[in-house]
């Protein structure tokens, strides 16, 4: 039902009749299962990765290999929940193993949990390739849960009608069920998408208003099946333009559960200059300890602060280093003053971009472009006599690399 502190009640009746004798001594591995999946699903994944190991080593000393098979899969899942994906692969592959030796039809649920790693990694392809083999010999309720999969791939490659079709169907299916923690991690999905549509606020929170009331009134922001960090991410950033769910969208950055993506959301945001909205990111990054990017407030050329705010968000620079590259890039003229463009044209250099389509981006002659540079190249002490302009660049890079220029 996902109402997780009766869960919470009920287990710690129980494990207080284990320890004064009145539970039997093979009940505590089911005990330590619920209690792992009630840590996992809580968002304490510190705690799930405890007992899960906990558990585990119970299992595999039992002699069962149906027990050994699951308390392994949802260690799998739980290294995952964490963001350890080589680690979760490797357990899979050992929960495979077992799977091959006492219930290859178990196989399917390993393709699926391996597939949503391929999707949080960013290999969509593998992602699909798993997801749709797992779908292959799926019975309906399989085929409910695993398609989820290969919507959200649908999502990450921008194919909406594909997508929404799954999940819709999917949300049908565990609404009629009333499973709670399934259906709150379709609905964000689902209002993904409307959010890249455009569509109205109203609509996306008719659809989200029933997991919104529930997710609110969990004791942590957090659902774990399904969970991908950047779909997340999206949503909750429109949570905060929201009257009534702010609060909940704050929570789900502020509980960390985001990681990378969560404060690249919030950056981008806070570099967009959108009033309110870029205040109450801003405001969140300095919660989380990430400096906001209070450098490019001054920054009046659009086009220059889009590519450094750019630059941030993806990861070219950390938005510490901002004042160091200012300043490490201003001209012999300018000493006292910071030169947007001129970093602009170095970011853009170093990323490839030819000193015409750097000019275009910039509106300015491409003549300023070749001055800039060989200013920036001086300032960083790269030399030009010598090497292909690639080599060069490399060249540029690494210095400022160095220098803790560039990521």
């Amino acid at each position: 039902t996902g109402d997780f502190r009766i869960e919470r009640d009920a287990l710690v009746q129980a494990r207080a009749c284990y320890q004064t004798g009145r539970l039997e001594p093979y009940s505590f591995e089911s005990l330590l299962g619920a209690e792992t999946h009630l840590d996992w699903y809580r968002g304490d994944l510190t705690g799930a990765l405890e007992k899960a190991q906990t558990w585990l080593t119970i299992a595999q000393g039992s002699g069962y290999s149906r027990r050994r098979l699951y308390a392994t899969l949802v260690l799998g899942n739980v290294l995952r929940a964490l963001g350890r994906y080589d680690q979760s692969l490797q357990v899979y592959q050992a929960a495979r193993r077992i799977a091959a030796e006492s219930n290859p039809n178990f196989t399917r649920w390993i393709d699926v949990q391996e597939s949503w790693v391929a999707a949080l990694q960013g290999r969509l392809d593998d992602a699909a390739m798993l997801a749709e083999r797992a779908l292959a010999p799926a019975d309906h309720g399989q085929r409910m849960s695993f398609q989820v999969n290969l919507a959200v791939v649908y999502l990450l490659n921008g194919r909406w009608p594909d997508a929404e079709e799954l999940l819709r169907e999917s949300l049908d299916f565990y609404r009629r069920s009333q499973d709670q923690v399934a259906t709150c991690a379709i609905s964000f999905h689902l209002a993904y998408a409307q959010l890249a549509k455009k569509a109205r606020s109203s609509e996306i929170l008719d659809l989200l208003q029933p997991d919104l009331r529930w997710l609110d009134g969990c004791d942590n922001a957090y659902f774990p099946l399904w969970w991908h960090p950047v779909l997340v991410s999206r949503v909750a950033l429109w949570l905060l333009t929201t009257t009534d769910y702010r609060a909940l969208g704050r929570r789900l950055f502020l509980q960390r559960r985001l990681g990378a993506d969560g404060l690249r959301t919030l950056q981008e945001a806070a570099c967009a200059g959108n009033g309110a909205l870029s205040v109450e990111a801003t405001d969140l990054l300095t919660i989380l300890g990430e400096p906001p990017l209070h450098h490019l407030d001054d920054v009046e050329d659009g086009s220059a602060r889009s590519i450094i705010a750019a630059a941030v968000v993806g990861g070219q620079i950390v938005a510490s280093a901002l004042p160091d590259l200012f300043r490490q890039l201003r001209t012999a003229q300018e000493r006292e003053r910071d030169n947007p463009t001129v970093v602009a044209i170095f970011l853009l250099h170093t990323q490839g971009a030819p000193n015409q389509e750097i000019a275009t981006t910039l509106s300015c002659s491409t003549s300023t472009v070749s001055h800039s540079l060989q200013s920036i190249y001086e300032s960083l002490g790269v030399e030009r006599s010598s090497g292909t302009r690639a080599e060069q660049r490399a060249a540029l890079r690494r210095a400022a690399q160095a220098r803790g220029l560039l990521a």
